[in-house]
């Protein structure tokens, strides 16, 4: 059961966003994030997909590109001389 509550990040909970998007850009405090290659991902699909619409099924394989993490200010440690951010929820 989720209760309503109030917390402090990063102090009470860490918090860290998928993807990375440039939504992310927008938000003070910075939020960390793992950042994806998104153009390359996309490059990466189209041309698995060409590979098996050409029938080269033996071309098609799992493709692995490597990720950034970007550190923001939720997640860094308490007391490191920024204020904490305030959250509602929790359980």
């Amino acid at each position: 059961m989720i209760r309503p509550r109030l917390c402090w990040i990063p102090t009470d909970l860490k918090v860290v966003a998928y993807d990375g998007t440039y939504i992310l850009d927008l938000m003070c405090p910075a939020i960390t994030a793992v950042v994806q290659p998104v153009e390359r991902l996309a490059k990466a699909g189209v041309k698995q997909l060409m590979l098996m619409i050409g029938g080269k099924k033996d071309g098609v394989k799992e493709v692995k590109l490597p990720v950034e993490l970007r550190c923001g200010v939720s997640t860094e440690k308490h007391g490191q001389g920024k204020s904490p951010l305030r959250a509602f929820g929790g359980m």
